[in-house]
């Protein structure tokens, strides 16, 4: 380092591979990291220069770079040395106040977003960016992140493709292959942009692919036109199997998920005792896992649905000819006067009302 009378000046020469000089102004962008260096190997992310670049110029300086393939590489960053100008206690006590910056408190019922990362760094960045708008959880490898997304089903999962063990295309293909966690929305980030990598990628079953560097607005855009998707989808379905008149014929269901927990509730429909711990059991989840799972989904809590489908299951039943009270005990309600309290409280009109306006 060296300083003269209103500059200093610090020099940083490496002895590593160089860089071309197509890519010398590109690394100082966020993310960014040289193709195919030797630097990949000790775990880059391409925050670093980025971060020194933008203080370098908040205190009016500048940052130049020589380097050229196969030689060092050498930095030189130039700042504006100035006097401090002296001032009473109380001016300097008003004078240095924290910056307040612009931080959304997520609400409680905020989309739940996991981010997967093995790189400190990184995964903090994002897990501070993304805060500013959903609940975020992380995960420094695909092992913990498989333990979280089965335990918190969040919305969307965030993840890395270079990770030890299981890297995110396994963690993604796993999470679209059960059916407990197909519904998530997945991205996968890397830095590999070949084609084959991205054909890979979207072969997992992963919702989109963002190849680094990649522009911050660019990922919160993504992420936010899933949830899009997840909500339209979520509208559509509830469309379809939640009625607010009684339904001439059962809904048609094509989820995996829904068509295996309606099973489970027609293989016990006329037990009153049939609720949530029973398909809990036989759908091998917890409570708040199965509850979390249909909200997703629909909207709707686990008792609710299941409420709904006896109504529905009645309705048809009733159209067909058989008598209110049989019909009550056989789509499992403990008496026809609760059931016919049911009913009206989901469609508005008594069961018998409705059967007169039939005929």
């Amino acid at each position: 380092s060296s300083s003269t009378n209103d500059r200093i000046k610090l020099e940083v020469k490496d002895n590593g591979p160089g860089i071309p000089a197509d890519q010398q102004q590109k690394i100082f962008d966020r993310f960014y990291q040289v193709n195919d260096s030797a630097m990949h190997t000790y775990g880059g992310t391409g925050i670093g220069l980025s971060l020194v670049k933008e203080l370098t110029e908040l205190m009016q300086g500048t940052i130049e770079l020589e380097s050229k393939p196969g030689g060092p590489t050498r930095f030189v960053v130039s700042i504006p040395m100035k006097k401090a100008v002296a001032v009473e206690a109380e001016q300097s006590a008003g004078a240095i106040q924290p910056v307040d910056q612009e931080r959304l408190t997520p609400e409680q019922d905020a989309p739940l977003l996991l981010v997967v990362e093995d790189n400190d760094e990184l995964r903090s960045f994002l897990v501070e960016t993304m805060r500013n708008h959903y609940r975020v959880i992380e995960a420094a490898d695909g092992l913990k992140a498989w333990e979280l997304i089965l335990q918190e089903l969040p919305d969307i999962v965030i993840s890395d493709v270079m990770m030890p063990g299981q890297d995110g295309f396994d963690l993604c293909r796993i999470c679209k292959a059960d059916n407990r966690t197909a519904h998530m929305g997945f991205i996968l980030l890397t830095s590999k942009a070949a084609h084959d990598a991205r054909l890979k990628g979207l072969g997992t079953g992963a919702d989109d692919y963002i190849t680094k560097p990649f522009n911050l607005q660019e990922l919160e855009l993504r992420t936010a036109n899933l949830l899009q998707l997840q909500q339209k989808l979520r509208v559509w379905l509830q469309a379809q199997l939640i009625s607010t008149a009684p339904p001439d014929q059962l809904p048609q269901i094509t989820d995996p998920f829904l068509v295996q927990l309606y099973q489970e509730m027609d293989a016990k429909l006329d037990d009153a005792e049939m609720g949530v711990d029973y398909l809990c059991k036989t759908m091998a989840m917890s409570r708040s896992t199965l509850n979390r799972k249909l909200k997703s989904l629909l909207d709707i809590t686990t008792n609710d649905l299941i409420r709904q489908y006896r109504l529905q299951k009645a309705s048809g039943l009733i159209l067909s000819g058989l008598d209110i009270s049989t019909v009550a005990y056989q789509v499992g309600f403990s008496s026809p006067s609760y059931f016919s309290q049911c009913f009206k409280e989901q469609y508005g009109i008594t069961p018998s009302d409705w059967v007169s306006q039939q005929n």
